[in-house]
């Protein structure tokens, strides 16, 4: 039986380092400091305490100038194994107790310098503490790697092959026989250049940039030289202009779910994206053209799935209903004893039940847990449903036992020896073995050369870039949660940013500001609304950087289409149209079937804009309107005709022109010349009936020339 104790954790934080060694070149793991006074010392019990303890105090007093380092310990005695970890105090000292078995030292550290972060470790390899270990002594020398290797570059628009300025360069590198790793990034300037220095190494490079697609080298060795690396990054593809949109609702209240899980996925192209429900159970996906499943899940609710084909320029309004979920009643019951040494009975010993039911293929996990009496008996109530494998189920995955002096021991169940129904008694003992005595005490320093570190120059945050919604975004959904991009170029320091938003172009500060998120909800906003927003970042320096106004509009009314104007007579921009024209005349539709109002006005030949209709409250269909006065028939004019209408949410304008026959003055057939404002006027006609001379035009307002032909005038 093999149980494993887990005590190690991930440490991570800044670690500022003083020391004052120069830099060393390149070393092999398990490097030692030779003028250690004791190194890798085991001690059998053959010393005499007063000998060990004066060994220790010289060793406490050996100067040590890092301040702390992560230890971590691995022990095995073949049928178990421990991890433990600690820190060194202010002297690089460290301790263990353990048990006779197999260990391992291992210890590294963290260095922050700017942007860089790097890992310098080493570890002692295995070594064994038998049963006559007393204690052992393990020292441990990080190496700080010499930064000998370089690398430059340049980063280029893939289409335009324009260089790109202020693209991110990053590098992960790995040290041989794992004595470091490391984390360093950059910026490149406006020529697009890049450069980046660090110990030689295995690499692994990222580059990324605002509108395009990521790029990247994966795995590369570099020695102590420069390579040049150039990345080209591809343009990002215009916005989508589908979207799946709807709502979560609660299947037996019909109530929005909030932070329901939505994905969508396109099994022919693998397109997949997820997203989680606001308040008001909504969601909304921006996709390419393709044939998804649309799955919602919550917590306490059956999955759901539908399927929708979205075309180009589809908005597809997709409402899912989710049925609750009932937990089953604990109804069955799991139990056993904990026995240690093979037969005595632990009490006190933490029993530990993992266990799920399944309806129609998803899975519900549930943990019990409980304590053993005196006799070592433990027992728990567990929920359980009838056994209908696969479709519906019940079971008991593992049952842990712990308590303290003993190691740690699972026992895990499969299908069908870990069916538990309704009603069932569900048995289980658990044998724990003794953990040894920790006779021994290893211990030692961990010592780290070749640093040299200079407080480096505070820096601003970052300028925050990147807004969503982006700068000049329209169609913006009424709720919808602001985002950022932001940062400090300076490892370590904390950034806070301050909002401003409004609906001015100087929008005001939103209280009470100073927030660690690079998200804002401004709650439910207006529809068909311009808003601008701006951030202001700040460091824990009291460094800042100030954000650009950005702007961006919401969304029409939901279930609202602007009216559509269109079928005008006479045609936009149409010639020799007939004087008079029989009438204007123009289609108008409403998606929604809302009732409209229409305002039509026209220009006549002086300039002047007139009002020919308004009409309030009319449905779709096609509607005439006629231009009153006798000043709209002059032959060769071009007029203006202007159509206006609204639904009470959105409006639509289309604005006409049309030219007239023939010209200004020329009168033939039956045509009627209106002289009203002529005064006197010369009339001269080419046949030879002597009609030529000055009329003087009475105040019947006409001359009729019905048998003139062609006749000049002359207006005074």
């Amino acid at each position: 039986m093999k149980t494993r104790v887990v005590k190690k954790s991930i440490v991570l934080g800044i670690i500022m380092l003083f020391v004052g060694a120069g830099v060393v070149p390149f070393s092999n793991a398990n490097q030692e400091l030779v003028d250690d006074p004791l190194h890798s010392t085991i001690w059998d019990g053959s010393v005499d305490t007063e000998t060990i303890l004066q060994q220790i105090n010289t060793l406490k007093e050996y100067k040590r100038d890092f301040q702390v380092f992560y230890v971590f310990l691995d022990w095995t005695d073949g049928d178990h194994s421990i991890d433990n970890y600690t820190n060194t105090d202010s002297k690089g000292y460290y301790a263990f107790h353990t048990a006779p078995g197999t260990c391992n030292v291992s210890a590294n550290a963290m260095i922050v310098n700017e942007n860089e972060t790097i890992l310098p470790m080493n570890s002692t390899g295995e070594f064994l503490v038998d049963e006559q270990s007393s204690m052992v002594w393990k020292n441990i020398t990080l190496i700080y790697p010499n930064h000998t290797a370089t690398i430059i570059g340049h980063v280029y628009d893939n289409e335009s092959k324009n260089p790109l300025a202020h693209a991110e360069v990053e590098i992960i590198y790995f040290g041989p026989q794992n004595t470091f790793y490391g984390f360093n990034s950059t910026f490149t300037n406006d020529t697009g250049y890049y450069e980046l220095h660090l110990p030689p190494s295995t690499v692994i490079m990222f580059t990324a940039q605002a509108g395009y697609e990521p790029g990247g080298e994966p795995l590369f060795i570099i020695g102590e030289e420069t390579q040049i690396h150039d990345f080209f990054l591809n343009p990002l593809p215009p916005p989508l202009a589908q979207y799946i949109k709807g709502h979560i609702l609660d299947n037996t209240t019909h109530d929005p779910i909030s932070h329901a899980s939505v994905t969508i996925e396109d099994t022919t192209s693998f397109y997949f994206d997820s997203t989680s429900t606001n308040a008001t159970g909504y969601y909304e996906f921006n996709v390419p053209v393709g044939n998804y499943t649309v799955t919602a899940m919550k917590d306490n609710y059956f999955t759901n799935a539908t399927f929708v084909q979205i075309e180009k320029d589809d908005i597809r309004l997709v409402d899912i209903n989710l049925d609750p979920f009932v937990f089953p009643d604990d109804n069955a019951w799991v139990e056993g004893y904990i026995y240690g040494n093979g037969q005595d009975p632990l009490e006190n010993a933490e029993v530990t039940i993992d266990g799920s039911f399944s309806y129609y293929f998803t899975r519900y996990d549930f943990t019990r847990s409980t304590l053993s009496d005196q006799n070592g008996y433990y027992n728990v109530s567990v929920p359980a449903i009838p056994d209908n494998f696969p479709m519906q189920y019940s079971e008991i995955d593992s049952i842990d036992a712990n308590v303290l002096g003993y190691f740690y021991n699972s026992t895990q169940y499969s299908y069908p020896d870990s069916i538990v129904e309704p009603g069932d008694v569900f048995e289980s003992d658990i044998y724990l073995d003794p953990m040894p005595e920790e006779s021994c005490l290893i211990q030692g320093y961990i010592t780290l050369i070749g640093w040299n570190i200079t407080p480096p120059v505070n820096n601003p945050p970052f300028t925050p870039s990147t807004p969503n919604p982006f700068n000049g975004e329209t169609n913006v959904p009424i709720d919808y949660d602001f985002s950022w991009t932001g940062g400090d170029p300076d490892q370590g320091d904390t950034v806070t940013y301050d909002i401003y938003f409004g609906t001015t172009p100087t929008p005001p500060k939103i209280l009470p500001g100073n927030q660690s998120n690079t998200t804002y909800n401004p709650g439910s906003l207006n529809y068909l609304t311009t808003y601008y927003w701006r951030i202001i970042a700040w460091d824990n320096h009291n460094n800042f950087s100030i954000g650009q106004i950005w702007s961006f509009t919401t969304q029409q009314a939901p279930g609202n289409s602007a009216p559509i104007i269109y079928d005008e007579y006479p045609t936009n921009e149409s010639t020799g149209v007939t004087r008079p024209p029989a009438e204007l005349k123009v289609t108008i539709s409403d998606l929604e079937g809302s009732m409209m109002d229409v305002d039509v006005k026209w220009k006549n030949h002086t300039g002047t804009w007139i009002t020919l209709a308004t009409s309030l409250g009319v449905s779709n269909g096609t509607y005439t309107f006629l231009p009153t006065g006798n000043d709209w028939v002059w032959g060769n004019t071009t007029y203006t005709w202007s159509v206006n209408v609204t639904d009470g949410s959105s409006w639509t304008n289309e604005t006409y022109t049309y030219t007239t026959n023939g010209s200004r003055y020329d009168v033939n057939n039956n045509d009627i010349v209106n002289f009203q404002d002529a005064g006197l006027v010369w009339v001269h006609r080419t046949s030879l009936t002597p009609y030529d001379g000055i009329y003087d035009v009475n105040n019947d307002d006409q001359v009729n020339f019905q048998d003139a032909g062609l006749t000049w005038t002359h207006r005074d």
